[in-house]
């Protein structure tokens, strides 16, 4: 049986729609049976207007939902003894109200950037986590033994209570009603004068048939990175599918605890977006070396096991033994909520320099924001949106230019650096390799004597000047023009004693 998502359109196989779609986001009620279903376009039209969803509570068990469940999902108890949810909040303060969504780093940044612009502001910081905001990006750092879970917290409780930040844990939103200026969630409604969108991006579940069984999950949380911990004995059998960034530094903490690890990935490279093939190579065999296989142009297909993982079937027919997949395909930014808000969404929701939205008070950064056409998906870039669009939201006049895209993977202990271009693919375009021992690679690139790109592999030393020439759009025809060789154009990169 075939369903699709009226929102989006992707398709779903199986006897019952999924609980999320891993494109858009949206839940069971938004799919439909393929013989009966609407056009996405004309769901997504539909949707431009705002419903009422109100925050409930079960008189029986305390549970919070929304107006959407005909029964409480954990007593099920009926609709009728199912009342208005409205927790108490800290009352307000004397200045303008900011509801900030999400508690990624790009929603902490513009947390504290607010506070420290408006001392009278009353903040509030909305996350479905059962904890203050973390660090996601050091989760295989966690995955891999380096950290304990306290380690990864941006602040301690005490400093979000100490700087008069509320965070709103556990809270789903389920509607921004723009007319009312009102966020609702799970846990009650509140009111705002600005809105901050960030919350963030899901993963990207590929068609994978018997995806649901136990033993299958994505590393985006706290959550997920200690179900695979409770997973991954010594010796498990575990497959990663996806060879980028997350995914080999999920590997290698893995491969780190004695688990057999296997990387599927449909490219003919590793780390296609920050990596050319050479650099790629050198990297692939110096994990190997580690123990990690490799499966390379082949797309997963099925995860077979009845009730729990034990293989993963791939296109080709091939298996791979199984404990536990993991998958990590990307992300899809989090939209349906401004879809259905009526903000202006293409891949991600539309921002300009300021990060200001197609809604004056709501202003959105990180995973969520696309700026200029681009959806980011990066740390720094996260950040930076986020301070801009504190800033801002805060009465600032900040602006956002746009950054290169950049990459470092912090877990392998093999460093590696990528900004820009990766490869000469113009006759305007060369490139200036310094010969380093393998692994080791070093690479320039260079568009009409400017520096445009550049790969770092084991010494990453130079990243800092390299990034700063990137963006600087440093000159260096004289240089070549002057036939200086590799070496001494990267010793030009030196800091100067």
């Amino acid at each position: 049986m075939k369903w699709i998502c009226n929102v989006c359109g992707y398709e779903h196989e199986g006897d019952a729609p999924p609980d999320e779609c891993p494109v858009c986001g949206a839940g069971p009620d938004e799919f439909d049976r393929v013989d009966d279903a609407k056009p996405p376009s004309t769901l997504k039209t539909m949707q431009q207007t705002p419903q009422a969803m109100a925050a409930l509570r079960c008189a029986l068990c305390d549970h919070d939902l929304n107006s959407t469940h005909p029964s409480c999902p954990q007593c099920s108890a009926r609709t009728a003894i199912l009342s208005p949810s409205r927790p108490s909040f800290p009352a307000a303060r004397e200045g303008k109200r900011f509801v900030v969504l999400g508690g990624g780093v790009a929603g902490w940044t513009a947390a504290e950037r607010i506070r420290a612009l408006d001392p009278n502001a009353s903040i509030t910081l909305v996350t479905r986590e059962p904890c203050v905001p973390y660090y996601r990006l050091s989760l295989t750092r966690y995955l891999g033994g380096e950290l304990e879970s306290t380690s990864l917290l941006a602040h301690s409780p005490a400093w979000w209570a100490d700087h008069q930040i509320d965070v709103l844990l556990e809270a789903d939103v389920v509607q921004v009603d723009r007319a009312r200026r009102e966020v609702r969630t799970s846990r009650g409604s509140l009111g705002y004068d600005r809105l901050v969108a960030a919350n963030g991006a899901r993963p990207f579940m590929p068609p994978l048939k018997n995806a649901l069984v136990h033993g299958v999950t994505a590393i985006r949380s706290l959550a997920d990175a200690r179900f695979v911990l409770e997973h991954a004995a010594r010796d498990a059998a575990v497959a990663v599918v996806g060879g980028g960034i997350l995914g080999l530094e999920s590997a290698f903490a893995l491969a780190r605890r004695g688990c057999r690890v296997t990387v599927v990935e449909g490219a003919k490279q590793l780390l296609g977006r920050q990596l050319d093939a050479t650099a790629a190579a050198m990297f692939q065999a110096h994990l190997e070396k580690k123990g990690i296989r490799f499966v390379l142009g082949d797309m997963p297909a099925e995860v077979l096991g009845d009730e729990t993982a034990r293989a993963l079937k791939l296109s080709s027919g091939a298996e791979v033994e199984a404990d536990l997949v993991i998958v990590s395909a990307g992300v899809r930014p989090n939209t349906l909520l401004w879809q259905k808000a009526g903000l202006r969404v293409e891949r991600g929701v539309v921002v300009d320099d300021s990060m200001v939205t197609s809604d004056p008070d709501i202003f959105a950064a990180g995973d969520v924001a696309e700026h200029k056409g681009v959806v980011y998906g990066i740390w720094p870039a996260a950040m930076e949106m986020g301070r801009v669009a504190g800033s801002n939201a805060a009465g600032g006049s900040e602006s956002f230019p746009g950054l290169p895209m950049s990459h470092t993977l912090k877990v392998v202990d093999l460093d590696v650096f990528s900004i820009g271009a990766l490869v000469a693919d113009r006759d305007t375009m060369t490139e200036v390799v310094r010969p380093v021992q393998a692994p080791g690679y070093a690479k320039l690139v260079i568009d009409s004597g400017v520096v445009v790109g550049a790969i770092l592999m084991g010494d990453t030393s130079l990243s800092g000047t390299i990034k700063a020439w990137v963006l600087q759009k440093r000159d260096v025809s004289s240089m070549i023009a002057s036939g200086k060789s590799p070496e001494e154009i990267f010793a030009s990169l030196a800091p100067r004693a």
